[in-house]
């Protein structure tokens, strides 16, 4: 999840919550927003996370790593928040198959979360409307040498950007089991 517009920009299924499936999802992340400088990489301390090839992935790519503190699940709030609206608004039954719960999932991200649902944070505006104001102020600035600060509501993001670690284990809606972050 990008901190600042709050899309998911990287995500990865599969039956265990491992390394590579953190990775899967970074590796997305990475191409959806190439040559970003400055990045802060916040997740939880889970075991994918310390591992040494995640480590090495983000050392490779220059960001920096941020885990949230022993027994703080405020730390990784966004992404607890999306989880549970993935929950609520997806994943709350059994899927038929693998299959169906990786179209299912990938559609709610890409074609709902993303580019529908609207965050208070955000003044009410989707992920994807939200950057694309953001984009247009900045347009803006650089067309009149002036910052936007403030305009519409919301200033313009600082120079190091965040995200949260974002992976989707395969194993949703079944008792006793979520989904990680």
């Amino acid at each position: 999840m990008d901190a600042y517009s709050r899309r998911i920009i990287g995500w990865s299924m599969k039956r265990r919550a491992d390394s590579l499936l953190a990775q899967n999802a970074l590796k997305m992340a990475l191409m959806r927003r190439q040559n970003q400088e400055l990045l802060v990489h916040h997740s939880d301390r889970g075991s994918q996370y310390s591992d040494r090839g995640y480590q090495k992935l983000l050392a490779d790519n220059r960001i920096r790593s941020s885990m949230s503190g022993v027994g703080n699940c405020y730390d990784n709030a966004m992404m607890e928040s999306f989880f549970a609206t993935l929950k609520t608004e997806c994943a709350n039954r059994r899927f038929g198959s693998i299959n169906e719960a990786r179209r299912e999932i990938a559609y709610y991200i890409e074609a709902w979360y993303n580019r529908k649902q609207r965050h208070s944070s955000l003044g009410y505006l989707s992920p994807v409307q939200y950057e694309g104001a953001q984009h247009e102020t900045d347009s803006l600035s650089t067309k009149t040498g002036q910052d936007q600060e403030g305009v519409r509501g919301w200033g313009r993001p600082e120079k190091m950007r965040d995200f949260q670690a974002c992976h989707l284990p395969s194993h949703f809606g079944r008792r006793g089991r979520g989904l990680g972050g």
